[in-house]
């Protein structure tokens, strides 16, 4: 189970990265983003390999909040999971993601980055976790990061 203040997060930055996405391939076209941005803001910490590791224990994690997430194939290998760019969204997810309901889309993005947030942070701690998506998505984070200023 996600914290709800990684969940807030992460629907915060889908929903800047999926402004106005109306369609299945607009909505996991953020998605894409998503991954894209968060390999290039994590990845030069933890190298490809590590990042694509956690997104793998992510997705593994998911599973028992979101049971259709056992229709994509397990990867075996890290290896496989990390594509060239850095991205890490195995491409039996991506798949599977095409054919589903942007609600569903959205449900499973948000899913998936705020488990990755809370589990960065069991790693490394909150506050670098999150210096670490503010430098990707400085709105969001700024207001996720606010309010608990303030308590």
């Amino acid at each position: 189970m996600i914290s709800s203040a990684a969940q807030q997060l992460a629907e915060r930055i889908y929903a800047q990265e999926a402004a106005g996405a109306a369609t299945s391939e607009e909505a996991l076209g953020a998605v894409e983003r998503i991954d894209r941005k968060l390999a290039a803001a994590i990845a030069p910490i933890l190298g490809r390999m590590g990042f694509a590791a956690m997104v793998a224990r992510t997705l593994q994690k998911s599973k028992a909040e979101h049971p259709s997430l056992e229709r994509v194939e397990r990867v075996e290998r890290v290896e496989r999971v990390a594509g060239p760019s850095g991205d890490a969204l195995p491409d039996p997810l991506l798949a599977w993601l095409k054919g589903e309901e942007p609600a569903v889309v959205r449900s499973i993005a948000v899913a998936l980055l705020g488990g990755f947030l809370d589990l960065l942070s069991t790693f490394i701690g909150s506050d670098l976790a999150l210096r670490l998506f503010l430098s990707t998505w400085p709105e969001p984070v700024a207001d996720a990061i606010e309010p608990a200023e303030k308590a």
